[in-house]
């Protein structure tokens, strides 16, 4: 595994809605101009264009990075969501922290968007996978210390994945179940978004998840209108775009 960020191939995969917003899209052509001047010149931008339909769009984007990646050999996979507001520096940094840890999977901080200042990673508490989002008082030693701590789930909006543990979770799961809402609990069918469902099977394949509090990004939110979504509906994974 290389050490040095000009070595690392990066694939960063991006959903874009409605909800984007002109600061959100001057961060990812401030990261599309830095990319390959940061990282290895191998790295690459895929984006598919959609609504909020996040299942398919998710799967678009990773089955494209999937295949992408017998060529192309990325290290990493970093999904950031159309509306976080961010800097190539906030990559690096997640970056480093997932080389110098030597980390399956973290996550940086980001806000829920009704902005009640929980950030989007959480533990599963007991057997019926009810999981505590962390606060900033759980979080507040290993942020000063830019430290990572170990949890159970979190969002997709800012997540690195070592690519090789992604490709053993891709051939482990048939793609249509590699993002769905729900998963079966010990005693009962559990509720959860499908960037959480993913976390939940990805760390039954033995993978650890890590959180970087330090590593804090901005978070818009949004609501997407009903005739978009409609207009939406059929997305196809040809649509999906690489830079």
């Amino acid at each position: 595994m290389a050490t040095k960020l000009s070595d690392i191939r990066l694939a960063i995969l991006t959903p874009i809605g409605s909800n984007i917003y002109p600061k959100n899209v001057s961060c990812f052509f401030g990261l599309l101009s830095a990319l390959q001047r940061v990282f290895h010149p191998a790295s690459r931008f895929f984006w598919v264009e959609g609504g909020p339909y996040l299942i398919q769009n998710r799967t678009y984007l990773l089955r494209a990075a999937v295949m992408q990646d017998f060529t192309q050999k990325f290290d990493y996979l970093l999904w950031i969501d159309a509306d976080q507001v961010f800097n190539i520096e906030h990559v690096a940094f997640l970056v480093a922290s997932a080389v110098m840890g030597n980390l399956d999977a973290v996550s940086g901080l980001y806000y829920n968007r009704h902005g009640d200042r929980h950030s989007m990673a959480g533990r599963i508490v007991n057997e019926k996978n009810d999981i505590y989002w962390l606060c900033d008082r759980d979080f507040a030693a290993e942020r000063a210390q830019q430290t990572v701590i170990p949890i159970d789930v979190c969002g997709f909006g800012f997540f690195m994945i070592r690519m090789e543990n992604l490709r053993k979770y891709c051939q482990h799961y048939p793609r249509e179940k590699w993002f769905t809402e729900s998963w079966h609990g010990v005693s009962q069918m559990h509720y959860s978004g499908e960037d959480v469902s993913f976390c939940h099977q990805f760390k039954e394949l033995g993978n650890q998840i890590w959180f970087a509090p330090h590593v804090s990004v901005g978070h818009y939110g949004g609501i997407v209108p009903a005739d978009f979504k409609a207009s939406n509906a059929a997305n196809r994974f040809e649509e999906v775009n690489m830079i």
